[in-house]
Order: structure tokens, then sequence, then C-alpha cells
């Protein structure tokens, strides 16, 4: 999977689970998060042709953007986000891992998360 490719399939999986208005765009190797008054930032994944299939560069990589998003909304609700039953002021924390060829993506704890994005589906 090229990065332009998993930047697009990220900001896809990242646009589902955002907050009304606010959205996750990619272009080339970069994923740009707005809130709904424009106000954004744009991120590139950083990940070199040769270290495309390389897992750990993956997740590094989908973690920065989740982490990037969470900055975003969290500012412009000036509250925490993602939210759980058990709301605490503490952020959970974003996680990835590749799993058997797909990219797992969530907020919190892994085993029992605040938020759990669809996964992304590593082309082989």
């Amino acid at each position: 999977m090229t990065p332009a490719v998993f930047a697009k399939a990220l900001a896809a999986a990242l646009a589902a689970s955002l907050p009304d208005g606010f959205t996750a765009t990619a272009e080339g190797d970069a994923v740009t998060i707005e809130s709904p008054d424009g106000v954004g930032s744009t991120t590139a994944l950083n990940i070199e042709l040769e270290e495309a299939d390389d897992p750990d560069v993956l997740a590094d990589a989908a973690e920065g953007v989740l982490s990037l998003a969470q900055d975003i909304v969290c500012e412009a609700l000036d509250a925490p986000w993602p939210t759980g039953a058990a709301s605490t002021i503490e952020l959970p924390m974003p996680g990835a891992r590749i799993d058997g060829g797909v990219v797992r993506l969530w907020f919190g704890d892994e085993d029992a998360p605040v938020l759990r994005l669809k996964g992304i589906r590593l082309e082989t």
C-alpha cells in the first residue's frame, strides 16, 4: 500500500468517527483534520516507499494522525474527545497496530476502547 493510499484510507476511517461537522481528508500522503469553523491542521505521514510495508511505521503514522485529530476536536469543542460512559478529565490515548493484514485503530485501552475506528485492510 502506498503512503498516499494509506493516507486516504486513514482519513476515511477517521472521518466516519469524528463528531458532526469535523472532517478528515487526504491529499497525497498528508491528512487534514478540520473543525466545523474551518480551523484545522495537516500532517504528512512521512512514510518512505521502502517503509510502506513495515507494520510499526504504519501504526506510528496512524497514531500521529489520531493524536492530531484529538487535538483539533478537543480544542474546537473545549472538551475532551472521545469520551466514554465513564468520562474523566484524562484523555484516552490513540492506539494503532497491525493485526492479520488490518490496521486496528482505537482511543483508550485496546481491550476496552472508548472509541474503535473502522480497520484499514492493507493491500497484499
